[in-house]
């Protein structure tokens, strides 16, 4: 009984391995199309699209700011203009000092502030971003371009125009260099850099520009340092120039905007205080 029911068994298997052999002769594979034909694909594609986009979409494809416009709840309008004149008051000193920690006349500042705020509006996707200069990259532009021509930090009259002319040229290369990283879609590169070289950066930065700001507050007149101590030694060798009425206007300033501060958040329906004190110090 074992013997024919094995003949039996290599039949069917043969007979299956010849019905699959005479399968695979007979099937043709598609061959993979070739990089003409997925270019014209892509084309089409791309032609049905745009054949199919309404005007107004093309607007909103080369300004984004009406894609924002379009689903803006009119609710927030009373704070976002609060903090539109907010910001625009203090961008008006800020960008002066950033433009005296990068060593070029203060209109540069304001030039480097309104600039990219208004393309950035008009074109930006993000509806929460600053732009425009930050004091970091001010100090590092001031400081490496000053190396260039003195080494007591003081640019000359002669010098400032042709410090102008390489502040200039230095942003726009920064500017096409970040631009070609975005298009090659190198962001990752920043994940390389450890949080504490960030953190002591700007740590850094902000202990040095603040104690930058000393002499203004204590109307003491120094020469330009990208340094603390170069700025402490300046300010305890010509304490005799000390004015209190710099002192008392610097002091009060600050201590109202902190005491504002304080009060909106210890105090929820004051919270608009808390909005309103750059302006009014302003």
């Amino acid at each position: 009984m074992a013997q024919p029911e094995l003949s039996l068994h290599r039949t069917i298997r043969d007979s299956t391995l010849h019905k699959r052999h005479s399968v695979l002769k007979t099937l043709e594979f598609a061959e993979p199309p070739s990089s003409k034909e997925r270019a014209q694909e892509w084309v089409s594609e791309v032609s049905e699209e745009a054949r199919n986009k309404s005007w107004f979409q093309w607007v909103k494809l080369f300004l984004p700011c009406f894609i924002t416009l379009e689903g803006y709840n009119i609710r927030f309008l009373p704070i976002d203009l609060l903090s539109g004149f907010t910001v625009g008051a203090m961008v008006i000193p800020q960008g002066m000092s950033y433009a005296k920690l990068a060593g070029l006349p203060v209109e540069y500042g304001l030039y480097a502030a309104f600039t990219p705020t208004i393309g950035y509006a008009l074109f930006g996707t993000c509806q929460q971003l600053a732009v425009g200069p930050v004091a970091v990259l001010s100090l590092l532009i001031g400081d490496g371009l000053t190396k260039i021509f003195t080494t007591d930090g003081e640019i000359s009259t002669d010098q400032q125009g042709q410090y102008n002319i390489l502040a200039i040229q230095t942003s726009l290369m920064i500017g096409v260099l970040m631009m070609a990283m975005g298009l090659l879609r190198l962001g990752f590169i920043a994940s390389f850099i450890s949080h504490a070289v960030t953190s002591g950066l700007v740590s850094g930065a902000s202990i040095t520009i603040a104690a930058s700001q000393l002499k203004y507050t204590f109307g003491i007149t120094c020469p330009r340092a990208d340094s603390i101590v170069p700025i402490l030694q300046c300010l305890v060798q010509n304490g005799d120039e000390f004015s209190w009425k710099a002192f008392v206007l610097g002091t009060s300033c600050l201590i109202f905007l902190v005491g504002l501060r304080f009060v909106g958040v210890k105090y929820p329906k004051f919270k608009y205080f808390s909005y309103m004190g750059p302006l009014i110090t302003m």
